[in-house]
């Protein structure tokens, strides 16, 4: 599958095919907003809702998944893209009860990386695989594109790409 998203810009904002500037989400129509339900939990349970099980619990009923105490899914699929030493790209992903998408990703460049997996805390999940996967490959861009400055960047972006469209 490959995503829509060729440039991110900081902010959570990328240039569409169209040379649109919109949101970090590619097909609006195809995001699930859980944003309401999760703060009326967040606002039951106070200030460090994130530590208490039963908390955790309704999130994860909201999503229609079981989840550990730290939010993330029992039922997560990951797919790494890229793993070349100093390079690494991969995406996870959790289908919750109701047929949506959950995700998260993973990337490294030299000393800098971030990691996330799929969360019951998401504001949004998506409505099927193919927008779950154009959301994290825009988030994989954007991360390379904050970690690697400079003549590398067009060099990576391209192995991500051929890494894409083989997955």
């Amino acid at each position: 599958m490959k995503a829509r998203c060729t440039v991110v810009l900081p902010g959570h904002l990328f240039i569409n095919e169209r040379k649109e500037q919109t949101y970090m989400t590619i097909d609006n129509a195809k995001t699930i907003d859980r944003s309401e339900g999760l703060q009326q939990i967040k606002d039951r349970h106070g200030e460090k809702y994130y530590m208490k099980p039963q908390a955790t619990d309704e999130a994860a009923r909201l999503w229609g998944v079981e989840a550990q105490i730290s939010g993330t899914p029992l039922n997560v699929d990951t797919v790494i893209l890229l793993d070349e030493g100093h390079l690494f790209a991969a995406v996870h992903f959790s289908m919750t009860g109701q047929g949506h998408w959950l995700v998260g990703v993973s990337g490294s460049y030299s000393a800098c990386g971030m990691t996330y997996h799929p969360s019951v805390w998401a504001c949004a999940g998506y409505a099927d695989y193919e927008a779950a996967w154009q959301e994290a490959m825009c988030r994989l861009r954007r991360f390379i594109i904050y970690a690697a400055k400079g003549r590398r960047l067009k060099n990576i972006l391209a192995k991500l790409a051929a890494a894409e469209n083989e997955a």
